[in-house]
């Protein structure tokens, strides 16, 4: 909160400083794009004139140290001694950063930046972003669990659908990917260990091409999985709607997209039955927003993506979901994250799922107070 003698409109934006953020991962959880070793995220830390301090994410899974050049060279001069309310014009500016079409690592640094206005909006009005965005306070959100790896070892799904049920999940996401039979069996099998009560999508990571993805689909829609996510490269536009139009099981799509005008050609095409936009990536708070609104237009349902990122995207996407009046369920990733799981001073929601729902933090802006030990001792060393 603000002193009696300083108003929202007073509060200007002094500094904007990158935090790239590395660690090791034994694995990726088994998916078509194979495992990595190594996973990034960039922590955006927003200063004021009043000493409040807006904490945003950017998804920045590889290369985070260029990340802070960027945000240096390319965006701390279009901020300096701006209003953070300005959340909307800053967008447009921050676009014009660079002179071709937003997207990838600039793309992701806007999203963090802007994560971190909201943040500080928030905190300067008492309230959580979830209260500013319309969506009350004190709310609960769905959430679905993430995920059922790309493997072999009978066991080992097993080990991960009953721990899935017993954490009180409803729905959990496969990951898979091709040969085609392979595949198939694959989604056989899991459907065989979780049963029908159990609700399953599955995500194939771009794996498919669209003569394949047609008779998968089909299989799919016969062992009564809820989304066929991301079969084709999201550029494919037209391969969406030619699929769409070919299988009876709703396609899942939109976690690749940079902003709403990208979203906006997905949504356009009715191809999908759930838009995924990853608020990390997508254009932050702002621009997420008007992708569900636009997608509720069109009566395509919202499930946010949620997967490789860090406490932050958690906790935003939360705020987000309780405001989204098309909303299906959150993603909750359950797998070894320390960004997740020990960065923030709020749990990840699959760490505090009840009766398959997570409370929205009801703190003013993100609610979250991060471990900047954790951050500092993060920093990639090479």
């Amino acid at each position: 909160m603000l002193p009696p003698s300083v108003t929202a409109a007073d509060v200007k934006i002094t500094d904007v400083i990158a935090h790239p953020m590395l660690h090791e991962a034994p694995s990726s959880g088994g998916t078509s794009w194979k495992n990595t070793d190594r996973m990034s995220i960039v922590i955006i830390e927003i200063r004021t004139d009043a000493g409040i301090v807006g904490i945003g994410e950017c998804l920045g899974r590889f290369g985070s140290t260029a990340y802070a050049e960027a945000v240096r060279q390319l965006f701390l001069p279009k901020l300096l001694g701006k209003s953070p309310f300005a959340a909307v014009d800053l967008q447009l500016d921050m676009r014009r950063a660079h002179s071709g079409r937003a997207g990838g690592m600039t793309g992701e640094c806007m999203s963090g930046i802007d994560i971190a206005l909201w943040d500080i909006m928030g905190k300067v009005a008492g309230l959580p972003i979830s209260a500013l965005l319309g969506g009350g306070i004190g709310k609960k959100v769905p959430c679905y669990g993430c995920s059922v790896p790309w493997t072999e070892d009978e066991s080992k799904i097993k080990d991960i659908v009953d721990r899935a049920k017993a954490r009180g999940f409803s729905m959990i996401k496969v990951k898979f990917g091709g040969p085609l039979k392979e595949g198939v069996r694959h989604l056989e099998l899991v459907r065989k260990l979780a049963g029908e009560d159990m609700q399953l999508s599955a995500d194939a990571n771009w794996d498919f091409s669209l003569a394949d993805a047609v008779p998968l689909g089909n299989a799919m829609a016969a062992l009564g999985y809820v989304w066929l996510e991301e079969p084709l490269p999201p550029e494919d536009i037209d391969g969406y709607r030619k699929l769409a139009e070919r299988v009876s099981v709703p396609l899942a799509a939109g976690e690749s997209d940079y902003n709403g005008w990208h979203a906006a050609q997905l949504i356009g095409s009715r191809a999908i039955g759930f838009i995924q936009p990853n608020v990390t990536r997508s254009g932050g708070i702002t621009e997420t927003r008007r992708i569900y609104d636009l997608a509720h237009l069109h009566h395509v349902a919202y499930a946010p993506h949620n997967g490789g990122s860090g406490i932050v995207c958690d906790v935003a996407t939360l705020h987000l979901a309780a405001a989204a009046p098309n909303l299906y369920m959150v993603e909750s990733v359950w797998s070894d994250d320390p960004f997740k799981s020990d960065l923030g001073s709020i749990k990840r929601s699959s760490d505090r799922l009840s009766n398959g729902m997570v409370s929205v933090p009801d703190g003013p802006g993100l609610g979250l107070e991060l471990d900047w030990d954790l951050v500092r001792r993060s920093a990639p060393k090479d």
